[in-house]
Parts: C-alpha cells; sequence; structure tokens
C-alpha cells in the first residue's frame, strides 16, 4: 500500500514534508513499482487521490496493480455507513479539508480531518475533557513499552482518533463526538451513486 501526502487520515510525512515536490504520490510510486517488481512483482496498491490528479502521463511506470480510495467508495448508495457521515463528506469544500497537528493524533502524526467534525471542533476548546479509554494509538513509555496514549491526559494537543472514528461509523455515538477523515481531494465528490456508476467513471466508461 503506498499513501502519498494528501491521502485522508494519518499521513506518513511531517508537515513540512507535505508539500515537497518528492513526495507527491506520481514521484512516489515509480521507484517503489520498481523495487516491488524486483523482489517479485508483488502487488502495489495506491490511494485514489492518484486517480484524481493523474493526467501527464501514460507510461506504464505510473500504474498501480491497484487502487484504494476512500470518500468515493464509502459513499456509495450500498455502503453502510450511517447518515451524519455521508452528509458532511459530501458538503465538504476544499476550505473544510485541513491536515491537524495542534490539536491532533496522539502518534503525533498530521491528520486530514473535515475541520467542522464535532470532536475536532470540540478539541478547540479548552473546556474538553480527554476521553481516551481505548488505547489503540500507543507510543513507547520510558521502559520502551508500548502503553501511552497521549489523548488520556491531553486534552489540548491531542484528541482520541479511536473513539472519534468509531463514532463516525455509528458504533460509540453516545459516548463520543465523531470525527470524519477524506483526502484531499474529497470536495470533488459531490453525490452518492452505485458501484457501477462510480466505477464507469473511474474507468472513463460514462458518457
Amino acid at each position: 500500500m503506498l499513501e502519498g501526502p494528501l491521502a485522508g487520515g494519518h499521513l506518513g510525512f511531517r508537515m513540512d514534508q507535505i508539500d515537497l515536490e518528492s513526495n507527491k504520490l506520481e514521484n512516489l510510486l515509480p521507484p517503489v513499482k520498481e523495487r516491488a517488481q524486483a523482489l517479485g512483482d508483488f502487488p502495489v496498491i495506491v490511494a485514489a487521490v492518484f486517480i484524481l490528479t493523474k493526467t501527464s502521463s501514460n507510461s506504464s511506470q505510473w500504474e498501480p496493480t491497484a487502487y484504494r480510495w476512500g470518500p468515493a467508495s464509502s459513499l456509495q448508495k450500498k455502503a453502510a455507513l450511517p447518515k451524519n457521515t455521508s452528509r458532511p463528506v459530501l458538503h465538504a469544500s476544499d476550505e473544510d479539508i485541513v491536515v491537524a497537528h495542534r490539536p491532533g493524533s496522539p502518534c503525533g502524526l498530521p491528520f486530514r480531518v473535515i475541520k467542522q467534525s464535532p470532536m475536532y471542533v470540540s478539541c478547540l476548546s479548552t473546556l474538553r475533557k480527554p476521553k481516551c479509554d481505548k488505547g489503540y494509538v500507543l507510543l513507547k513509555d520510558s521502559e520502551g513499552k508500548f502503553n501511552v496514549c497521549p489523548a488520556k491526559v491531553d486534552n489540548k494537543d491531542y484528541f482520541c482518533i479511536c473513539n472519534g472514528l468509531l463514532s463516525s461509523a455509528g458504533y460509540n455515538p453516545k459516548e463520543e463526538e465523531p470525527l470524519y477523515t477524506v483526502g484531499t481531494n474529497a470536495s470533488r465528490i459531490d453525490r452518492l451513486m452505485s458501484v457501477k456508476s462510480l466505477m464507469d467513471e473511474l474507468t472513463g466508461k460514462s458518457s
């Protein structure tokens, strides 16, 4: 799986690396694909922002084995997401999509999110109490053991992504506010569609 810095959720880049030319997905893919071919030609899957932005080359080195896309697939008509999740994604503009850092993920990596997400909004308030009770995102303590989650004790710099994402999927809405993550091109998704219509559009078959 290969993700560039324009994907949703956790970004595997520091804040000062997100806009670097060298980290664009179309520049990251060729050496990764070359390495994969050298090690047995195993599949290379890339995040869907690549589909929406690749326009300048037909070279085979640009072609991954498969694609993974988030909002486009989650907003198919038969997707099992609650309406309160699909609505903010469908109405998100470019200005609504931000890279959260402070407050941000307890792991410290930048995290792309819709800024109107109830959890993110409330985290901007110093009155919010931390509600991490899962401990799925853990860092090492002084002894090198993974048992530290900053979101358990700090409600100023971190939000509990575990509870936020569970709530956005409808699993614990009474316990926590939802957190909506999307890629940078999510604003281009403006409707619910069938799986067939989505695939026709992605393959250029739609009229």
